[in-house]
């Protein structure tokens, strides 16, 4: 009923099949008929060969039960046909062993005959097949009985394989230990390096701090002293010469002190910042005195340097073209940065009268230079000769 309210086609054709062999083992053959009819008329909604077969077979077992020979051996003959072209082996052992007793009844001996032989090969089939099957039980039980020996080998072996794998684990521990004590080793060494830099970078901004102090300090004390002579002074020329000069002393204060900022500020570390100072320095140093400049300095956006390595590279530029500016008496400069197998040359180049290193007095600008090349591990060589101008060159390695 249930089946019947969800209309399961393919479920109400065995169904009815179901309770047809119910009735017909009560002795109700008019219900079993009218079961057999139902699931035969449900098994053809589906066009389903064998559902129709088997429903056939339920009338025809019913026929048969009935008397109603003729009926019984149509639906049995129907029923054995399909079941022949399925290659049921079990339907036709007993479709056509119920065949060749109809046949019998009816007195169709010839037939009954052919039908009892098909029967008989197709329970041939079933027991040959059955002795398969216990042949193949058995080889399954001789194949697990093997199997369980195999087993419990390798219970066996499993057990020397976890003592093998105990002592592998102990060796991996102690390997995992002695790696721990690499990387502490490891992070110890990178940490005294790190506290290395930071030592590296507090002196360089002690000594920054110290030439704030020296430089910009004796600037400020210069200042302060001309201006009390100024104020001890009358109004006139020499009046106007202090002020001047203290107006020098001033821009110069000033200068020196976006330098040292500069060189502290945090993240000032690109090549790129100190092209544009020092072509910003070139530029107004060399434009008050109506000298031509020659910069090339496109290499240092490329280069990556340290704070101290920025410091030392701008100020032994910074000298050497102040140099050639107020001394050398030049019309034009050349400025140019390069660098070649991990090493960053700076020329410095004027067309001045030049001078004679052996003969000039040395000053505290030249011995600057050379203990900041120092410093960088560079090499500054300056080349002059009276009248022949004056090239400054520092090679220093990246």
């Amino acid at each position: 009923h249930i089946t019947d309210s969800l209309k399961d086609v393919t479920n109400l054709s065995i169904f009815n099949g179901n309770l047809c062999d119910v009735y017909f083992e009560m002795g109700n053959y008019s219900k079993a008929e009218k079961y057999a009819d139902t699931a035969l008329l449900y098994a053809t909604m589906q066009n389903n060969e064998k559902l129709m077969a088997i429903a056939r077979n339920f009338q025809g077992n019913v026929y048969a039960k009935q008397k109603r020979i003729p009926e019984a051996i149509v639906a049995l003959e129907k029923a054995a046909a399909v079941f022949q072209k399925l290659d049921a082996t079990d339907r036709i052992y007993t479709t056509e062993d119920l065949l060749a007793e109809v046949y019998s009844l009816n007195g169709d001996y010839e037939k009954a005959y052919k039908a009892m032989l098909l029967s008989k090969a197709a329970n041939d089939s079933l027991v040959k097949w059955r002795y398969d099957d216990d042949i193949v039980a058995m080889q399954t039980k001789f194949e697990v009985n093997e199997k369980d020996k195999e087993i419990l080998l390798l219970a066996k072996n499993k057990e020397l394989q976890q003592q093998k794998l105990k002592r592998r684990s102990l060796l991996m521990i102690g390997s995992a230990v002695l790696a721990a004590l690499a990387l502490c080793g490891i992070w110890l060494l990178m940490n005294r390096n790190k506290l290395r830099q930071r030592m590296k970078e507090m002196e360089l901004r002690n000594q920054i701090a110290a030439d704030l102090h020296d430089e910009v300090g004796s600037s400020l004390s210069s200042i302060h002293m001309l201006s009390q002579m100024a104020t001890n002074q009358e109004s006139g020329t020499a009046n106007k010469d202090i002020l001047a000069r203290m107006s020098d002393n001033a821009k110069e204060t000033m200068d020196k002190m976006g330098d040292i900022v500069w060189m502290i500020k945090p993240g000032e570390s690109e090549g790129a910042s100190l092209k544009q100072r020092m072509e910003r320095f070139a530029y107004e140093i060399c434009s008050s005195k109506n000298i031509g400049a020659t910069l090339e300095l496109n290499e240092l956006e490329k280069a990556k340097l340290t704070m101290e390595q920025r410091k030392n590279f701008y100020l032994i530029f910074k000298e050497a073209l102040n140099n050639s500016v107020k001394y050398s008496g030049t019309e034009k400069v050349d400025v140019a940065v390069t660098t070649q197998n991990k090493q960053m040359t700076l020329l410095v180049k004027d067309y001045g009268q030049g001078f004679d290193p052996d003969t000039t007095g040395r000053g505290n600008g030249l011995d600057n230079m050379k203990n900041r090349a120092k410093e960088l591990g560079a090499v500054l060589e300056i080349n002059s000769a009276s009248g022949k101008g004056t090239t400054v060159t520092l090679k220093m390695p990246v």
